[in-house]
């Protein structure tokens, strides 16, 4: 791959990237495929920095349009999961060395051990992502899709990361998924998130504040995810900076 060539890194959410966009210099807006995004140095690495938002069909739909685009060397998909495995603590990294999709099927990067620095990633973190449409809020639910599939050690759940392999792999790309665990396996959210997500997977945060703010312990539950999700951030930005020291 040349340095030339840009690596796209791609979250649902803004707060996934605000820890790696910390460690970027010369950051830049620019626009891609009407999508708004970052561009930065990592090192000497050029990387382009896009949120794709939530869920598969947001995330299939926005990695495409990042990627039409010529001078793409690879794509790499960060944010939080949940822990499907008793072995993955809170921030906890996962690197897919397999992702399965809740429909059935599996994805492998085709070129996963495509650098040195991504080859000693996986052999510490590898992993399994299972990707689901719904995110599974409870340890029973968790313990349900871990029975379903044959995961093996490490394994989390989250709502992207197939769908962002498989835009990457229809352009021959290589890829890789990286993960960090904001609820344990035995740990249970505190709400419903799919209650304020729209048909597109898209998150109302103006109807989910508008219902905590009368519920006060709710409102400290979910301070306490926020700051779970800011630790998992700096683990996925270093992470990523690793991955990408080639």
């Amino acid at each position: 791959m040349s340095r030339a060539e840009a690596v796209v890194v791609v979250s649902a959410i803004p707060e996934e990237l605000k820890a790696l966009a910390r460690r970027l210099t010369g950051v830049r807006r620019d626009r891609i495929g009407g999508l708004e995004v970052r561009r930065g140095e990592l090192g000497d690495r050029e990387v382009v920095l896009a949120v794709t938002g939530e869920g598969s069909r947001l995330a299939a739909a926005a990695s495409e349009r990042l990627l039409t685009g010529t001078g793409v060397a690879a794509l790499v998909g960060v944010g939080v999961a949940g822990g499907l495995t008793p072995d993955l603590g809170a921030g906890d990294l996962v690197v897919g060395c397999r992702v399965l999709e809740a429909g059935g099927g599996a994805v492998e990067p085709p070129e996963w051990r495509w650098s040195e620095p991504a080859r000693r990633l996986a052999d510490r973190r590898g992993g399994t992502l299972l990707t689901v449409s719904r995110i599974a809020r409870t340890p029973g639910r968790k313990r349900e899709l871990a029975a379903r599939f044959e995961l093996g050690s490490r394994a989390a759940v989250d709502l992207e990361s197939a769908a962002w392999a498989h835009a990457a792999m229809a352009r021959g790309l290589p890829w890789q998924i990286l993960r960090a665990v904001s609820d344990e396996v035995d740990e249970t959210l505190p709400l419903d998130f799919d209650r304020f997500r729209d048909a597109d997977g898209r998150l109302s945060r103006r109807r989910l504040v508008a219902h905590a703010l009368v519920r006060p312990r709710l409102l400290t539950e979910l301070d306490r995810l926020r700051r779970r999700v800011e630790s998992c951030a700096q683990a996925l930005a270093a992470a990523t900076e690793e991955l990408l020291a080639w």
